[in-house]
Formats: C-alpha cells, sequence, structure tokens
C-alpha cells in the first residue's frame, strides 16, 4: 500500500498546482451527478484563460481514512489503453505501473501521452467555457481526476484529506510567437535562387487575463520584404487547430485569393490580415454570454503562412546576411495590441569567390581565360567590379568563360556557399580550368578549386607566399602577393602561370650537323689534290 500511494503521489506531483482561495468573482460548476455533499471536495482553476473550455474527468475513486496524509485507496476499472500504466486487483484496487514514473520519479512521457489519448473519447463529468474569473468545480467525488483545456491536460486527486485543490493552467493569455516563427528552406544561396519562407504564431481567441480579456477580433502579419527578394507569392495559410503540425484533421486550408480581400497586398507591401470572428455578425447573446462575437478557431489554434521569392543582386555578401523579419499584431476591437514585441527573422546568406593570376615572381598576369562551373552575366557590377552569378544554364547575356584583366583577378559574387560537386570530393569548391594560358606561359593541367568562405566580414585582405620556383608555401618568403578587397568577403585562390621552357639552339644540334658537313667536304676537296699531284 506505501509503494502504491507513493507511486500515486509522484504522479499527482507532476501536475500544476498548488493553491487555496477565493476570489471576489468566481464562475462555479457542478456536476449534474454527484454523490458528495455540497462543498466536500472541489477543484479550482486559479487563472482560467477566458473563452478556454475546461474538462474534468474522473479516472479512479478514492476513499481516505479521513486523518490528515492518511492512507488512500484507489478503486475502479482501468480503461484498457491505460494498462500499461496501471492494474486493478480482484477487488478492484487500483495501482500504478513502474511505466508511469520515469527515471526522475515523474509522470512518464508515455503515461502522459496515454491520458491525452484516454480523454478524446472519455466522457467528462463536469465541463464550462472560462469567462475570465476564478473557475470552481464544485460537489465532486473524492478521486483521481484528469482537467483539459483545449491545450494540454493534467492529473490531480480530491479527497477527504485535500478536498480543495487549485490549478494554475499553464496556457499563454495571449498571442506568441515560437523559436521558429520565421524560417527558410535553404540559408546558403546563390542569386536567381528560389526560396520559400514559413511564418508561425500561436494565437488566442482573448488577449490578457481574467475579465479583463478582450476578445481578439483579427490577425495582421507585415513582413519587411526587402529588396534581395522579387516575385513574391503567397502560397498558404493555414490554422492549425490543435497546434500539433503533425496531425491534419483539424487543419483549416485558406484560399488565399479569399485571405487577400480583408486586407493589404502581401506581395507588395508584405502584409496579410486574418480575420478571428466571424464577419457580419453582431456581438449578441446568441454568440456568447458576454455579448461577444463567435470566435472562429479554437484557443491557442497555430497559424501556418507560407511564400516563395527569389534571391536578387541586391543581395549582400556576407556581413551580417541578409535579414527578413516579419511583426505580428491583432485587433481588439479599436485598438491593436501586439508589434515590437512580436517579430521574428529569417537570416540568408550569399558568397563571392574570386581567383588571382600571377607570374613564378608574384607579377599579376592578364590575358588567362578560366571556364567556369556556372554562367555569368556578361558584364561585371559598375559598383564592385565583380560578375554577377545567373545559374547553370545559358542565355542571353550570360558567359561561362572569363578572361583575367590586367590586375589578373575575377571575382563572381551570389554564389551558393553549399556547393555540390560533379565529383563528391569537390563538394563544397567550385572547379574552375583554364583554357587558355597567357602567351608565353603554360597552360595549367589542374583545376583550380575555391571554396566560399563564411565569414562576418564586408572585404578581403589575404597575403600568399611564392618560394624560388614560385610554388605557392604558407612558409613566409621574400616573394609575396597581396589580395585586397575593400568591398567584399571572397574565397580567393591564388593562380600561378609559369613561363615556358627555351629549347636548345645556339649550339645544338643543327649547328654541329653544319660543321660536320663542312669538314667532309674540306676533307674531300684535300683528297683530290692530293690525287691529281701524284698523277
Amino acid at each position: 500500500m506505501k509503494r502504491t500511494r507513493k507511486w500515486m503521489a509522484v504522479l499527482l506531483a507532476s501536475t500544476m498546482m498548488l493553491a487555496t482561495g477565493m476570489s471576489a468573482m468566481a464562475q462555479v460548476v457542478v456536476p449534474e451527478h454527484s454523490t458528495q455533499q455540497e462543498g466536500t471536495a472541489q477543484i479550482t482553476v486559479a487563472n482560467a484563460s477566458r473563452g478556454e473550455n475546461y474538462c474534468i474527468y474522473k479516472l479512479f475513486a478514492a476513499s481516505v481514512t479521513g486523518k490528515e496524509n492518511g492512507p488512500i485507496a484507489y478503486t475502479g476499472t482501468v480503461p484498457e489503453e491505460l494498462l500499461e500504466f496501471f492494474y486493478a486487483d480482484d477487488a478492484r484496487n487500483v495501482r500504478a505501473t513502474e511505466a508511469a514514473v520515469d527515471e526522475n520519479g515523474e509522470m512518464s512521457s508515455g503515461l502522459k501521452d496515454a491520458l491525452t489519448e484516454w480523454v478524446k473519447t472519455a466522457k467528462p463529468v463536469a465541463e464550462a467555457v472560462s469567462d475570465g474569473s476564478t473557475l470552481h468545480f464544485n460537489n465532486l467525488d473524492y478521486g483521481y481526476y484528469i482537467v483539459t483545456t483545449t491545450q494540454g491536460s493534467q492529473a490531480i486527486t480530491v479527497d477527504s484529506t485535500n478536498p480543495t485543490r487549485t490549478l494554475y493552467d499553464k496556457n499563454s493569455t495571449g498571442p506568441s510567437i515560437p523559436e521558429d516563427g520565421k524560417t527558410v528552406d535553404d540559408e546558403k544561396v546563390h542569386i536567381g535562387e528560389p526560396l520559400t519562407y514559413t511564418i508561425k504564431f500561436n494565437t488566442s481567441n482573448y488577449d490578457g487575463a481574467g475579465t479583463g480579456a478582450k476578445q481578439i477580433l483579427s490577425y495582421t502579419v507585415k513582413d519587411t520584404l526587402p529588396e534581395f527578394l522579387s516575385d513574391v507569392k503567397l502560397t498558404s495559410i493555414m490554422v492549425d487547430n490543435d497546434a500539433n503540425l503533425e496531425t491534419t484533421e483539424d487543419q483549416v486550408q485558406f484560399s488565399v485569393n479569399d485571405i487577400l480581400q480583408y486586407g493589404g497586398n502581401f506581395a507588395t507591401d508584405g502584409m496579410i490580415t486574418i480575420p478571428w470572428v466571424e464577419q457580419n455578425a453582431n456581438p449578441t447573446s446568441e454568440n456568447d454570454t458576454e455579448g461577444n462575437y463567435k470566435s472562429l478557431y479554437e484557443n491557442g489554434a497555430m497559424v501556418v503562412i507560407t511564400y516563395t521569392a527569389t534571391v536578387t543582386d541586391q543581395a549582400v555578401i556576407d556581413g551580417d546576411g541578409n535579414t527578413n523579419t516579419f511583426t505580428l499584431t491583432w485587433n481588439v476591437g479599436e485598438e491593436t495590441h501586439g508589434g515590437e514585441n512580436y517579430t521574428d527573422t529569417a537570416t540568408v546568406y550569399t558568397y563571392a569567390i574570386a581567383l588571382k593570376k600571377v607570374d613564378a615572381k608574384g607579377n599579376a598576369l592578364a590575358d588567362a581565360k578560366f571556364q567556369f562551373p556556372f554562367y555569368v552575366k556578361e558584364t561585371p557590377s559598375e559598383k564592385d567590379g565583380a560578375y554577377i552569378y545567373a545559374g547553370e544554364e545559358p542565355g542571353e547575356r550570360l558567359i561561362n568563360e572569363i578572361t583575367t584583366p590586367e590586375d589578373g583577378i575575377i571575382v563572381v559574387k551570389g554564389v551558393d556557399g553549399d556547393v555540390i560537386a560533379e565529383n563528391e570530393n569537390d563538394n563544397g569548391k567550385y572547379v574552375i580550368y583554364e583554357i587558355e594560358a597567357p602567351k608565353g606561359y603554360n597552360l595549367l593541367t589542374e583545376p583550380v578549386k575555391i571554396a566560399p568562405q563564411m565569414t562576418k566580414a564586408t572585404n578581403t585582405t589575404k597575403t600568399f607566399y611564392l618560394d624560388e620556383q614560385g610554388n605557392i608555401t604558407s612558409e613566409e618568403t621574400n616573394t609575396t602577393v597581396e589580395y585586397v578587397n575593400e568591398q567584399l568577403s571572397t574565397g580567393i585562390a591564388l593562380v600561378v602561370n609559369h613561363a615556358g621552357i627555351e629549347l636548345p639552339s645556339t649550339g645544338g644540334i643543327g649547328t654541329t650537323i653544319f660543321a660536320f658537313a663542312g669538314l667532309l667536304l674540306m676533307a674531300g676537296a684535300a683528297g683530290v689534290m692530293i690525287i691529281k699531284k701524284r698523277g
């Protein structure tokens, strides 16, 4: 008995409680069928949220000696879906199993999930929609109860030792934005890339607590839609009534056109207004005893909005990235609440890469032509001299072969930070081929590989060292090459071209042949003269 009581106590300790007392203003609910005398047992929700539906479910009966902290016996029939967590003997005495408690002595997650499922089909002994005042469920039998709201549930016991139990509802008394309130499907992007943004926020049908809570009539989302985004299209607006995205039967999907008629043009001003109460209805007792409008959705529902947009060449390279923020407000009659404290931001980054062409002594080389694995706009940007990334498909006024200018430097901005190469060993790097070397220099036999670099800088300064043969080395030498870009943060590769080797000429094999031939001629002439003299 002591062990069973200990386990039950652990289960009950995991609930939201404890306090006693009555408020000056209260809402009292009495079950239709109760065997107890008035006031014998009571469950109080001290901070009941206006408009929230509270239900009381009796799982097991309880009997006690009447002494303070005396023994408690639980009796009843264990529902089939809870047999893993409770069991009853032949006398219907109920005990908890080890599965009901986790390693920390708290109610196990398995039991929490099982109770959540059980109440979906169980019949409450009492229920009420809160008017915002303290909510009392009176004349209850002693027992082990599950108390639910629209957004959660908890276990509690009432008995002759503790006939009055007070709960504090953990549900918020107003709208909120979750940690993932604003997200984007890719954070490392290239110019021209289509993105999908998602906006989420948790709702409430009332703003505030208690009798002072005001009904929310509509929600408005305002997105900044900065210049680095174009072709903005609102694609989905959905209300998830149970705020659980894994379940879909309670989700309400809106027609985008239907929503836009209530205010705002999202594609141009980033604004959406979502009505939250019945339209064209007057606040009458038919809707609510307090004369409010009828709310269209469950208290605590989640709103999910998605839209697509394309990254433009206005995107900044590194630094703090490209931020996009939404702000949530809501209307409560003539007042607007929310604003600056109800925002969330998503950030995307795009990158630049550069190469500098030099000879073995570190001097800049012009006229080296490179082939890139993507296309760029034919004309570099006037702002920073960089070529602008234009995707992997050819098009009008697009090129994928670039020749180094007098300073030997080629810069391309707006490339992706997550590079996927044909050869998986090259992933994370752009593979570039030299297809024409400067006159007098040897063509490279290996490609150039450049990795975009994530930094918080907005410019780049890098020093390279060359050894006596013109090879790049990590050791400090007398031959240095400086790369400086005051406007962009770039991943940089130094590319060295070596001069062609001279072939043998003076004193070589060609002169020897002629000299040898001359000697043969001289020897022949001398022979002829000797023969003539002898004759």
